[in-house]
């Protein structure tokens, strides 16, 4: 979906019309189809005005009759308990982003266990997340209903492991990332669940789930929100997975 250009005439300027205008705006697309991202092309110099309804840069700027712009996204999901969207470069949502994985804890199945240790280490990622976006992929934060940060969850093609895939297109998986303040209470399952039924509704029909054999908790969370425990795999990443698939 799409929202065209944004204007007032210049009697009305200076009013708030035009955020009354956006607010409703995104309000009718969130409840017509809720989790479908919103695009945008911004006049580069209104990029932090649209950020303040949630739209984020989503690609690289250009030109159009001279004026720079940037494009730019926004996603909203809501579910019992919890709100998912974009993240955002304000220093609220970096500050989360960095506490969360400078904690050994939270890095120890990602990757190679590696914590962050540089606030600066932030940006790369939202840049790496930013080129995942497509459609309804990509990696949304997760908060409560009144904006407490809990965590991530992933909605994004998988690579596979040299020398598998054969040629075949790249999985989906679906993953979850949550600070340790977060966990116990079923968010990362609350959290999936509404993103695994919106890929389902958009016609997304094998989606993947993959976990660190030692890490029993994320396999939970895999099977509770419906996914079928496969057994070990080097398929993906490069290293040996334990597979979820439905």
């Amino acid at each position: 979906m799409r929202i065209g250009r944004v204007a007032t005439a210049p009697a009305a300027r200076g009013r708030g019309l035009a955020a009354d205008l956006m607010r409703v705006a995104v309000e009718a697309l969130d409840a017509e189809a809720p989790g479908i991202p919103i695009l945008l092309d911004a006049q580069a110099h209104l990029a932090n005005w649209y950020g303040r309804f949630g739209f984020v840069v989503s690609g690289a700027p250009f030109a159009e009759d001279g004026i720079p712009h940037v494009p730019m996204r926004r996603t909203r999901l809501g579910t019992e308990r919890l709100v998912l969207r974009e993240w955002t470069r304000d220093d609220s949502d970096r500050a989360f982003l960095f506490d969360m994985y400078r904690r050994s804890e939270v890095r120890r199945y990602i990757g190679d266990g590696r914590v962050m240790t540089d606030e600066a280490e932030v940006d790369d990622l939202l840049d790496r997340w930013s080129g995942l976006a497509d459609g309804i992929l990509g990696v949304r934060a997760v908060e409560t209903a009144d904006g407490a940060r809990l965590g991530s969850v992933l909605l994004k093609r998988i690579p596979w492991s040299t020398g598998a895939g054969e040629g075949r297109p790249e999985d989906v998986e679906i993953g979850w990332h949550f600070h340790p303040d977060a966990w116990g209470s079923g968010y990362a399952t609350e959290a999936a669940a509404a993103v695994l039924a919106l890929a389902r509704k958009h016609g997304i029909h094998r989606i993947v789930a993959v976990t660190n054999p030692a890490n029993t908790a994320s396999g939970a969370v895999a099977e509770r929100i419906g996914l079928r425990c496969v057994g070990e795999t080097r398929d993906y990443y490069d290293t040996t997975c334990v597979l979820y698939a439905g």
